[in-house]
């Protein structure tokens, strides 16, 4: 059996993802939802890494499609729902891409695919993480190659 997987994301450092879009992380949320109701079940927890929605402007989700026709899988729904319920008490302080400096931006868009570096690597996906510039410069000693 053929396991499939897709990243949900609006993290460019995974871009290269078919479900990458430059939304809101609730955006993302309500995207891994919809999934779910059509049988996805969630790889990881929506909430990873313990930030809240006015902390990190972006979150990356991965979901398991199901090999046939199913029911929804109740307990990643529930995760989902109670990670919007989360979003939702926090309306009009969630943090979004664009509104920082490019520079504290990048910053979060490294943690955030940190954080899911091995859930993609256990999917085998690990390669749709993009490396970001400051990333290349450390591993050439700082300058460009």
């Amino acid at each position: 059996m053929v396991r499939v997987f897709c990243v949900f994301s609006n993290n460019p450092r995974l871009a290269g993802s078919k479900q990458y879009r430059p939304v809101s992380s609730q955006e993302i949320l309500l995207a891994v939802r919809d999934e779910i109701h059509r049988g996805s079940s969630l790889v990881n927890h929506p909430l990873y890494g313990n930030f809240r929605p006015h902390q990190q402007p972006y979150r990356t989700l991965v979901v398991e499609k199901p090999s046939s026709p199913g029911g929804v899988d109740v307990p990643s729904l529930t995760l989902i729902e109670k990670a919007l319920a989360l979003y939702r008490s926090y309306e009009g302080r969630i943090m979004t891409p664009g509104i920082l400096d490019p520079s504290v931006e990048a910053d979060y868009a490294y943690v955030d695919g940190e954080l899911v570096r091995e859930t993609l690597r256990h999917c085998h996906l690990e390669e749709l993480l993009s490396e970001g510039e400051d990333d290349q410069k450390s591993r050439s000693g700082g300058h460009e190659e």
